[in-house]
């Protein structure tokens, strides 16, 4: 049994980049804009920012200040270095930040700069969310997936035991700075984990968005400067989705699609699966289960599949228990009762929430899939 809550045709209002690529994300704590840039040097940007703010601190991923020296003039600034793990995001390796906070003299009248990808920005959020009650903070992402999708919509979560981003708040920067310069040293496991993220908005946006991905995706692979286009259609196709509803109360579920079986595959892999790559899976699995319950059609599970497929070969995945997989998914956010609401495709741009049972069908579905 199945409970359909609503099905999403999203009406993409699509808006032209002008020629500063700024692009202006509506929130409800404040508004602030994303700049575009592809610069070998950013320490105009940073340095702009001590015009508003007492001082500037950055919390900075170590493999990136060492890739990237001349990024910037670092003994400007207080910064930190850290190493970008999942371990590092978690609750019991806070008091690291804070004791840094503390050490520093951070104010209130300061900025916080997360100079990293997806962690080092979930760090800097939740932190700066909390200390002295909020502390302004601004993101530099430097991996494909925080530039496509985390660095906008306020998100921010701490693992907290074995479990992935269940400390979690709702923290608006005061503004993003995308550098396409550092795609250009990023390993190929984190561009494929980057593209999984923009396969689900783009699978989320509209048909004209999905066939420009099918065409573009795999030469953008091979030439990094074609992200450029791709990172600015998942950032218009999340923009309208949070925008329309930041918090997460209804509409904005559709971004879980591909999380609930991803996050329970990663976690259950201790993270050894990045987090775009599991997506990629997670979508895959949920389609093949919305398929064998026909709520989706074998054509577009195939052509999806395809496409996902070309990007990284997900029939490597395999999971040791499926009894801890479903465990995994029982403590899902999205858990109500004894009942998940998963999210599928009925067609590209129009997405369904569905409420099913994690029952023995469920775990069938699931060793269907593998076997």
């Amino acid at each position: 049994m199945v409970d359909i809550l609503y099905i999403v045709n999203p009406i993409f209002k699509r808006k032209v980049m002008n020629e500063s690529n700024k692009l202006l994300i509506k929130s409800g704590d404040k508004d602030y804009f994303v700049d575009v840039l592809n610069k070998e040097n950013i320490q105009d940007e940073l340095l702009a920012l001590e015009d508003k703010y007492r001082n500037v601190v950055i919390l900075i991923d170590k493999n990136v200040f060492k890739l990237y020296p001349t990024m910037l003039n670092y003994e400007n600034f207080n910064y930190l270095l850290l190493d970008a793990t999942e371990q590092q995001k978690s609750f019991s390796n806070l008091d690291l930040i804070f004791d840094y906070y503390q050490k520093i003299g951070l104010q209130k009248k300061d900025v916080v700069v997360a100079l990293g990808g997806g962690i080092i920005q979930d760090i800097v959020s939740l932190t700066t969310k909390v200390y002295w009650r909020g502390v302004d903070h601004f993101l530099v992402p430097t991996t494909l997936l925080s530039m496509s999708d985390s660095s906008i919509g306020a998100k921010c979560g701490i693992n907290y035991k074995d479990k992935k981003n269940q400390i979690a708040v709702f923290n608006s920067p005061c503004g993003v700075l995308q550098n396409l310069t550092f795609l250009e040293t990023l390993h190929e496991g984190d561009i494929v984990s980057g593209v999984g993220e923009i396969v689900k908005l783009l699978i989320t946006s509209n048909e004209s968005d999905f066939i420009f991905l099918e065409n573009k995706i795999n030469s953008a692979i091979r030439n990094r400067v074609e992200f450029g286009p791709l990172i600015m259609k998942s950032l218009l196709s999340k923009k309208e989705v949070i925008e329309e509803d930041e918090y997460e109360s209804d509409y904005r579920r559709v971004l879980n699609y591909g999380h609930t079986l991803g996050h329970a595959v990663e976690s259950l892999s201790n993270y050894s699966i990045p987090h775009g790559v599991a997506v990629l899976w997670g979508m895959d699995i949920m389609n093949f289960i919305a398929v064998k319950r026909n709520f989706m059609s074998i054509e577009l599970y195939k052509r999806i599949n395809n496409l996902i497929m070309k990007i990284y070969d997900i029939s490597l995945i395999n999971v040791d228990s499926y009894s801890k997989l479903i465990d995994f998914v029982r403590n899902d956010k999205k858990v109500e009762g004894t009942k998940i609401n998963i999210v599928y495709p009925k067609e590209i741009g129009s997405l369904v929430i569905s409420g099913i049972e994690i029952d023995q069908e469920f775990l069938e579905n699931i060793k269907e899939y593998f076997n």
